[in-house]
């Protein structure tokens, strides 16, 4: 697949998630490692992203995944960091709200 195809297509389902996340009063917060922050850009170039991407987590060592979204150490000892249990993990950390939130300001309801 071409880059500029590649390209058309995120922004596409970016729109479009940000459609759906506005019909359902919903704001969005990303956890990312290999895509190095794509989903983010992809999301934040898409017309509503500013009332509705809070912002996002790229945690593309097993240390940082730990200190910034709470992933357990033990839990990427044992698997590593690219299976499904760490980005369950990586997701619940974000929206927790860890550094996003915590010490920095109220959350968002």
């Amino acid at each position: 697949m071409a880059i500029g195809t590649l390209s058309q297509n995120l922004t596409a389902i970016a729109k479009r998630v940000l459609a759906l996340a506005g019909e359902r009063r919903l704001s969005i917060v990303t956890a990312e490692s290999c895509t190095s922050g794509l989903l983010a850009t992809a999301l934040s170039e898409a017309p509503g992203a500013a009332e509705l991407l809070h912002g996002g987590f790229v945690t593309y060592t097993k240390e940082n995944k730990t200190a910034a979204l709470g992933v357990p150490a033990d839990l990427l000892h044992t698997l590593g960091a690219v299976c499904p249990e760490v980005a369950a993990a990586m997701a619940e950390g974000a929206l927790a709200g860890r550094c996003c939130f915590g010490d920095h300001g109220s959350r968002r309801p």
